[in-house]
């Protein structure tokens, strides 16, 4: 078999063992600061990713991907974690 095969196989193989391992977070709820950034986002709007400062953190990657998922998935708990698996 082709090299490149084998590195494919062991890539997708790598990937599905992952989805398996994470697959239980789906069911789980919003947990500890994700309460925060979700009343920042919906006080703030879009503004949130830039002037809100989380709890002495300036994250804001992690605030657009929250505003990002509230726009997709509003409040439900699931699609946020999809998007991070």
């Amino acid at each position: 078999m082709n090299q490149r095969w084998v590195k494919l196989i062991w890539i997708l193989a790598l990937f599905l063992l992952g989805l398996l391992a994470y697959l239980p977070a789906l069911n789980a709820d919003f947990l500890s600061d994700d309460f925060h950034f979700l009343f920042d986002i919906q006080r703030h709007g879009f503004a949130a990713v830039w002037s809100v400062f989380s709890r002495d953190f300036f994250r804001p990657l992690v605030t657009f991907a929250f505003w990002l998922d509230e726009k997709l998935w509003g409040h439900h708990p699931w699609g946020y974690h999809w998007t991070n698996l």
